[in-house]
């Protein structure tokens, strides 16, 4: 499920909800992807009008996300196109295996403690689902290493430190390894886009008069002060506008 907000707009699309937000005189959209990442999914995210202005504060784009995960390849679609909209993501409940992927396109991303979910990821193949194996080798199916090399470079593309794609690999698809904040700290998995910070930052101190030391600072505590299984689009934003300037 995917949900878009704008006051002035509500409409139906199959079976998603999509609504565009205004925040004061700065048009501010927020996306809420819910369920299931497959390539449907996708394609409905390519229907939407995700384009955003850096100075648009407090963010452009927020995306707010709860997934048991799905389809590789679609996640990492879905990130990539966050990325190419400068999107924030944040998660509200849960954001477990595939969904990590899409996690990882945020320019800044933050989760509550033990809300981001690990394993070893399953890809089809020949409608069949089949884990990738845990240690990779020529005995491993050709399809499978190509996969598992464009998750890392996918990560290193995002910023994401590789060695978490080693760290999924020692939990079996059926289990699931919950990351404590600080472990995903460890892999850059929450953190920041540096360039957008650079970015964002300049235009919120000419905005806001917050310098970049203070705007780093609050990011750590988005997830704690903002986020929790049942905030909606409106109340995240002004919680996130008002914890940046306290």
């Amino acid at each position: 499920m995917i949900q878009t907000s704008n006051k002035l707009l509500i409409f139906i699309l199959c079976i998603y909800s999509l609504f565009t937000f205004c925040c004061k005189a700065e048009n501010v959209k927020t996306l809420t992807i819910k369920g299931t990442i497959d390539e449907k999914m996708y394609k409905k995210l390519l229907l939407l009008d995700l384009n955003n202005t850096l100075s648009t504060y407090p963010a452009g784009l927020i995306v707010l996300i709860n997934s048991p995960g799905g389809d590789v390849y679609s996640a990492m679609k879905i990130g990539k196109l966050l990325r190419s909209k400068n999107a924030q993501v944040f998660v509200t409940n849960r954001c477990d295996s595939a969904c990590i992927l899409v996690f990882a396109g945020g320019v800044i991303r933050d989760a509550q403690e033990l809300s981001l979910g690990i394993h070893r990821f399953t890809i089809n193949i020949n409608n069949n689902k089949k884990e990738l194996a845990a240690n990779l080798s020529v005995l491993s199916s050709h399809y499978s290493i190509i996969t598992a090399n464009k998750i890392k470079n996918y990560l290193d593309i995002m910023g994401v430190n590789k060695s978490l794609f080693y760290e999924m690999e020692k939990t079996p698809s059926e289990s699931i390894d919950k990351l404590s904040r600080e472990r995903a700290k460890k892999f850059n998995l929450i953190g920041y886009d540096p360039h957008y910070i650079t970015s964002k930052s300049t235009s919120i101190k000419n905005q806001k008069n917050i310098n970049v030391e203070h705007y780093l600072f609050k990011l750590n505590f988005i997830a704690s002060e903002c986020i929790n299984s049942k905030v909606t689009n409106n109340t995240f934003l002004r919680c996130y506008s008002t914890l940046l300037e306290k």
